[in-house]
């Protein structure tokens, strides 16, 4: 028996959710403050750095000064188009990705299993037998992909549900450009503030191993910030798709309803900060071990270093969308995120495993966009003007490469926060499958925006589970 709830309200969609009670905000208190530390110790680091090197700027300035001066019409022109090109460029970036993320996944998915038996059956041929390993781990993925392609049909819709909530609500792209921006500027003033650290210590102490220390701490609060922050705006993009997911009807999500979400929950969000970068740098810290010492024990200590914290990531999963979207803390976060880790463990793991593939097939179409668009401006725009301003000598064809290069390039990091953003929203989708099923089996149905074929799938899951709708 099932009691449809599937037109009440978001609040009352919250309160039915509510899991436990969040962490404690002292964790992320300490956070914040070690972010304005590492800052106020990084402009410091930055100025002492100037005033030692204010004849060599002074030189530079000019040069500088005399280049913008001669170029910038041009870089003004081209900044501009880059602009608009970029804007349209994502907008088709997630247009292609609500079109055809489910036929990319399949290509991708059904094409790895055909190579997988081609090398093996080449190495058979050569005289290999260990070839017959990789055939056999071909066919094993090919019954695999049969077996279980409703869900990995679910999985790819959801990559496509994913690219409808980002082109809805785009919000969760300001997110990922505020996470972006946040870490480029504090890993500068981190790199100013573990440098002068390391050498005030130095000169007090003469010691190495001390100075070494020193620029670790400030090194590792420094990483713990830039992680919170990006976790936040993680948090803050679940919050602004979860929104927009649970309330079909009216349109609630925004990047302030979404922001407050994730800051209600920043202690567990700032405690799981704080162990993904505690395992990042014993990973690092043994690897550095071991390229130093040549030991095989340190780089087996290394390995399995690495494995462990891809396993933890793997785990944990879910677990800010469950602190964000159950308002709960980091232990009953990975607790939850273990929990739909194991309902949704097909579509986590092909969606691990296929996602970056995905994206890097968009990724190629994006390049060839940039590229040709940026070529075609270089040829058709840029060159006559800067013919008619400047005395060059040099062929539209070297403009065009010139201008399609950096079309690419710098069209590229737009697509970077796209991919960003759909990872995250991806993520949060499948999370919110998993919510879906955990109360179908109490026999609630939630609200839910799914188009109707992406439902019916959907109850086909449902239906393998035992629950039928």
């Amino acid at each position: 028996y099932m009691v449809d709830k599937s037109d009440i309200s978001i609040e009352e969609v919250d309160n039915l959710l509510t899991l436990g009670k969040p962490t404690t905000n002292i964790v992320a208190y300490i956070a914040w403050l070690s972010t304005a530390g590492v800052y106020a110790i990084g402009l410091f680091g930055m100025m002492q750095a100037i005033r030692g090197n204010i004849d060599l700027i002074n030189a530079i300035m000019p040069i500088v000064a005399g280049f913008l001066a001669a170029t910038y019409p041009i870089l003004v022109i081209f900044s501009i188009l880059v602009f608009l090109v970029a804007i349209i460029g994502s907008l088709l970036l997630l247009y292609l990705v609500r079109k055809a993320a489910k036929v990319a996944l399949y290509l991708v998915l059904f094409a790895m299993p055909i190579i997988l038996i081609i090398m093996g059956a080449f190495l058979v041929i050569l005289g290999l037998v260990y070839g017959l390993v990789s055939v056999i781990t071909g066919v094993l993925f090919f019954v695999l992909f049969f077996i279980y392609r409703k869900r990995l049909e679910l999985t790819a819709r959801a990559m496509q549900l994913s690219a409808q909530a980002v082109l809805d609500e785009k919000g969760a792209i300001l997110a990922s450009f505020i996470s972006a921006l946040f870490g480029m500027i504090t890993f500068v003033f981190l790199i100013f503030g573990s440098i002068y650290v390391g050498d005030t210590v130095y000169a007090y102490t003469q010691d190495q191993n001390y100075s070494l220390i020193a620029s670790g701490v400030v090194f590792f609060l420094g990483s713990w910030s830039v992680s919170f922050v990006s976790y936040l705006m993680y948090g803050t993009i679940v919050g602004i798709v979860h929104d927009w997911y649970r309330s079909p009807q009216i349109d609630v999500a925004s990047f302030g309803k979404g922001l407050k979400r994730a800051l209600r929950v920043q202690g567990g969000i700032a405690l799981y900060a704080l162990l993904m970068v505690t395992l990042r740098f014993i990973v690092e810290y043994l690897k550095g071990r071991a390229r130093r010492s040549k030991s095989i024990v340190d780089a087996v200590a290394a390995a399995v270093a690495e494995v462990v914290e891809s396993i933890v990531q793997f785990i944990t999963i879910y677990a800010v969308p469950a602190m964000v979207i159950r308002r709960t803390g980091f232990k009953e976060g990975v607790k939850d995120s273990w929990s739909k880790l194991k309902e949704l463990f097909i579509e986590t793991l092909a969606g691990s495993f296929g996602f970056g593939y995905v994206m890097a097939i968009f990724a190629f179409i994006m390049i060839l966009f940039y590229g040709g668009v940026g070529y075609f401006i270089g040829v058709y725009v840029l060159h006559p003007f800067i013919v008619g301003l400047y005395v060059v000598n040099f062929s539209s064809t070297v403009t065009g490469i010139v201008s399609a290069i950096g079309f690419v390039v710098i069209g590229l990091i737009p697509t970077i926060l796209i991919f960003n953003t759909l990872s995250v929203a991806f993520t949060t989708i499948l999370y919110e499958f998993g919510l879906d099923i955990e109360f179908a089996k109490r026999g609630i149905i939630l609200p839910k925006r799914l188009p109707s074929d992406i439902e019916e799938s959907f109850k086909k899951v449902l239906a393998e589970k035992g629950v039928i709708i």
